[in-house]
């Protein structure tokens, strides 16, 4: 969806990495540049086909173990959809990084530092921000207004060199640490501090976090 990703997959691929490096480079690279596809607080699923065998990962975020069925429901019985749309309220413990790790870990090459590499410099050093990106942001600010969306991004313009320092270190112990630093030590820390922020509190807990597995399901056939 963007040239950055694209870029990130075209350095691991002529580093001598293999598809699924490739891949794996270009989720988190995205994470930074193109937050509306990538992410690191999300989740999603993987579908490979590797020496002629179908594998499928399911890394789809899962539902706190405080969560309830009524949760997004007002007294009235009748949904409130803004709960499961914007806000604390609205975060599954996430699947994205755990997802990529295991991905990495059974048929990745080169040695994940490498691969997480191009996400640490687009945070890091910055990357030009693309029209396109101006469209999505401008498109978010009203339903994000509550939470810190412009202290993140107001000014943001077209052309501009953008930066994400806080992105960067979150980026750089993963590296480090593999998946186990995100979800426990500092970032774990960090997610669960952001769920008691806000007029609506979130459920996540470092239990939560810790206990999160993704899992390899056997592929459907046609």
């Amino acid at each position: 969806p963007d040239r950055y990703g694209a870029l990130a997959a075209q350095e691991i691929l002529k580093a001598g990495g293999n598809a699924v490096d490739a891949a794996v480079a270009t989720g988190f690279a995205l994470a930074v540049t193109y937050p509306e596809a990538g992410n690191l607080g999300g989740g999603g699923f993987m579908t490979l086909l590797v020496a002629g065998k179908p594998y499928f990962l399911d890394y789809r975020e899962t539902a706190p173990a405080a969560a309830r069925a009524e949760m997004y429901l007002g007294p009235d019985g009748e949904p409130i959809a803004a709960l499961s749309q914007f806000g604390n309220l609205a975060v599954g413990t996430p699947g994205t990084v755990r997802g990529m790790a295991m991905a990495h870990k059974r048929f990745g090459k080169l040695p994940w530092a490498t691969v997480l590499a191009p996400a640490i410099g687009y945070a890091r050093d910055g990357f030009r921000v693309t029209p396109q990106l101006i469209g999505i942001l401008d498109g978010s600010r009203a339903p994000f207004a509550q939470g810190n969306f412009e202290a993140q991004f107001a000014g943001l313009k077209a052309g501009q060199i953008f930066r994400q320092p806080a992105l960067a270190d979150t980026l750089t112990r993963i590296a480090k640490g593999g998946d186990k630093a995100f979800y426990e030590g500092r970032t774990a820390g960090l997610i669960v501090a952001q769920m008691a922020r806000g007029p609506v509190k979130g459920l996540i807990t470092k239990a939560d976090l810790a206990a999160y597995k993704a899992v390899w399901r056997e592929p459907l056939r046609a």
